[in-house]
């Protein structure tokens, strides 16, 4: 085994062994005469030489930035060939529902406005009550603005009416 080495034309050198001296460099491998490099494949196989076909695959030719569109028309036909399909097949897109359901009641935001205004707490409390019934009746959105307003209106009109019978009992015990 001592005088074995590398078969003929490996492109393997050998390695000293224990006590012989030599350069310590690591085995290369070498590429065989007459090898062309494997084309490329994956998102780099439309780059370069090959894409114009002079069959380097290490040279590049061509700018990457100049076909950096040039399926767009092939993306986009695609996509107009799946909307047929799909339209043909039955299977067809409907709008968004439409429903009032997401929309929030204008007359309980008045409400609430007319009755935190103080003045006009009656037409607030009036208002609140026709915009809960328009609540209920087409499910909008706003009825804690309507309750609200509720709340705000009897609260006006309790304190009103403690401070007139206030007034009256004052005035009525003074003579």
């Amino acid at each position: 085994m001592a005088g074995s080495g590398p078969a003929p034309g490996s492109p393997y050198r050998p390695v000293p062994g224990p006590g012989q001296t030599g350069p310590q460099q690591p085995p290369r491998r070498q590429q065989p005469p007459n090898a062309s490099p494997a084309p490329l494949s994956g998102p780099a196989a439309g780059i370069g030489a090959l894409a114009t076909g002079d069959g380097n695959a290490y040279s590049q030719t061509t700018d990457p930035a100049d076909r950096r569109n040039d399926n767009y028309d092939d993306y986009s036909a695609a996509y107009l060939e799946d909307r047929v399909e799909d339209h043909e097949s039955g299977a067809e897109m409907t709008p968004a529902p439409t429903s009032r359901a997401n929309k929030t009641n204008t007359l309980s935001v008045v409400a609430v406005i007319l009755s935190v205004i103080g003045v006009t707490f009656i037409i607030g409390i009036v208002c609140g009550h026709v915009a809960r019934s328009q609540i209920r009746r087409t499910g909008e959105q706003g009825d804690a603005f309507a309750i609200a307003a509720l709340w705000v209106g009897y609260l006006y009109l309790a304190a009103t009416v403690l401070v007139l019978g206030g007034y009256f009992y004052i005035v009525g015990s003074g003579s």
